[in-house]
């Protein structure tokens, strides 16, 4: 698929594609700002509640403002096509690098974990999760000095479509493996930090974890 222009965007040369979709490279011709634009597949514009969900998750998403989380922009629909669009990062994905036999030093790496994690705290202080953490969703920029999250939320709407889409026999497989990866981190999880994990000290989890025998049974007793 090719496009000329996107709602204020004119679109530019592709930048790549995969199952959700293709990413161009775009200008807001009002703004003039650049963009990066991500067209989604042309069936999920006509699943209605992938649509709800799609619109719900860019609006929440929008609110993300920190220096290594790509910023969202906005969303709309053009010729039966769902797009939206967001910070352009010249650069390469850490998946990229690594392909391309790059060996990050130890020191990168602590630099790098560190905005990440800040970049986690951010979305989570805002009750965003982004669950599709891989070296895909990492952008470098070509400085080597700054490294950005992407693609918050998104995959996982698309994910969970094609959980819904695919044959039973095959849900049930999923599932069964989404709900043994739940098992096993609630059984990592103190009882208090599941009965209000938003209250719960994080010394009760450090506790629980090291097998503190007291502490457990104390939070046996909720």
């Amino acid at each position: 698929m090719q496009f000329e222009r996107l709602g204020p965007y004119k679109i530019g040369k592709r930048l790549g594609h995969g199952g959700m979709g293709a990413v161009f490279e775009g200008v807001n011709v009002e703004a003039r700002e650049p963009a990066a634009v991500k067209v989604l597949s042309p069936h999920l514009a006509d699943d209605e509640g992938f649509r709800e969900r799609f619109e719900l998750e860019i609006e929440t998403l929008k609110k993300l403002r920190h220096p290594n989380i790509v910023r969202m922009y906005g969303f709309g629909e053009e010729g039966g096509y769902l797009y939206y669009a967001m910070e352009l990062v010249k650069g390469h994905s850490v998946e990229e690098e690594l392909q391309l036999g790059r060996r990050f030093t130890w020191r990168e790496v602590v630099q790098h974990s560190v905005k990440l994690l800040k970049a986690l705290r951010h979305a989570h202080d805002h009750g965003v999760i982004h669950r599709d953490l891989k070296p895909a969703n990492l952008l470098l920029a070509d400085d080597g000095n700054e490294i950005k999250l992407t693609d918050f939320g998104i995959a996982r709407l698309w994910a969970n479509n094609r959980l819904n889409t695919c044959p039973p026999s095959k849900r049930l497989v999923i599932a069964s493996r989404r709900k043994a990866t739940c098992t096993a981190w609630a059984a990592s999880c103190s009882p208090c930090s599941l009965a209000d994990r938003r209250f719960a000290p994080r010394r009760c989890q450090r506790c629980w974890k090291s097998n503190d025998s007291k502490h457990r049974r104390r939070c046996r007793g909720l």
